[in-house]
């Protein structure tokens, strides 16, 4: 009797194991479970292959425990995308930025911006020191480029963190239309060095002679060189990573590429996107503790929102496929944005003294 006893109770154990065993298959599977999360998300291994789905709130907080201080060693880098609204937020901040020590303007639109008390200059941009590092210099020239600018202008030891750096992002479709608009009209930006890994690149040109002034749409959709394609994702990931501007394009370059430009995106203290001014101004006056003396304007009517109008669906859906890395990665900024926004509203608003 005894040992049937102890055989039942044996049996029972075994069976309540497997049942646990089997329940936590059903409500976790593939080890997904998390006790930490963020914005009701779990938080996955930092070693797994999905690495830039991490909550992107993290950065935010991080970026916050390091306050920007324009009064030490740290310094904001603009990575001016074109057709993304990179002009006017240039000009905003060299012109309507409330400073202790305003902008100087000196020559050929350049402002000089230095720190109060201070000849270091603060902010490196367009309309502040010019194409430093190159015309529309993405991140991979900006992280070769800019620490040995820093090194010439004295600021050594810098560590890398207290680079601040700032962009804007636009929806692809429309970004890609005004880029069109813009090379129509004769744009080329030929002076864009194209360096990675200490090599400058010589890219095939879409057009013959000095421009491609009056191309159709259907041109410019259908040359297989155009850097408009993708341009936001290529100018936002370390392409260093991916075998620069050579080898072709496969699939697994482009995830490589798109999985950079995410990560640069949660690092990035600053995302404006064009499509949300206001909301724009408020996170970046929030993140720098810095006030703008007049508010950002939302335009309506562009050239893109006409031209866009006006496509057939078939021409909508080749501008999507050709620019589907940008609408994926334009969708993770967004949802990075709006979780900025919502985290910024939840803090008190902070004190914006003069800087």
């Amino acid at each position: 009797m005894e040992i049937m006893k102890k055989t039942t109770i044996s049996a029972i154990v075994v069976l309540m194991t497997f049942s646990l065993f089997f329940f936590a298959m059903l409500v976790c599977p593939g080890k997904q479970c998390s006790t930490s999360t963020v914005v009701n998300k779990a938080i996955p291994n930092e070693d797994q292959a999905s690495n830039e789905d991490l909550p992107i709130l993290r950065g935010t907080r991080r970026l916050i425990s390091r306050a920007f201080n324009i009064s030490t060693h740290d310094v904001m880098v603009v990575l001016h995308i074109q057709k993304t609204g990179g002009t006017v937020f240039g000009k905003n901040l060299v012109q309507n930025l409330k400073l202790q020590r305003p902008c100087e303007f000196r020559e050929d639109n350049i402002y000089e911006c230095k720190r109060p008390g201070s000849n270091q200059v603060w902010l490196y941009s367009r309309y502040s020191t010019g194409w430093i590092c190159g015309t529309h210099s993405g991140f991979t020239e900006l992280a070769s480029c800019m620490p040995e600018i820093l090194r010439k202008q004295s600021l050594a030891p810098l560590r890398s963190n207290r680079i601040f750096y700032v962009t804007w992002l636009r929806d692809p479709i429309e970004r890609f239309l005004s880029e069109y608009g813009h090379v129509r009209r004769g744009a080329t930006w030929k002076t864009a060095k194209h360096v990675c890994n200490g090599k400058q690149y010589t890219l095939p040109k879409c057009y013959r002679g000095d421009n491609w002034r009056n191309v159709s749409l259907k041109t410019f959709l259908n040359c297989p060189y155009n850097l408009a394609f993708n341009r936001q994702t290529r100018m936002m990931a370390n392409i260093s990573q991916v075998g620069c501007y050579g080898g072709g394009d496969s699939n697994e370059k482009q995830k490589a590429m798109l999985r950079s430009a995410k990560k640069n995106l949660r690092n990035f203290a600053f995302i404006g996107l064009v499509e949300y001014q206001k909301e724009s101004q408020f996170i970046f006056e929030q993140t720098f503790g810095l006030e703008f003396r007049e508010p950002f304007v939302q335009r309506t009517r562009t050239f893109s929102k006409t031209t866009l109008n006006r496509l057939s669906p078939g021409e909508i859906r080749k501008i999507q496929l050709t620019n589907r890395l940008d609408m994926q990665l334009y969708e993770y900024a967004k949802d990075l944005f709006l979780q900025r926004l919502e985290y910024f509203k939840t803090l008190p608003l902070k004190k914006k003294p003069t800087a």
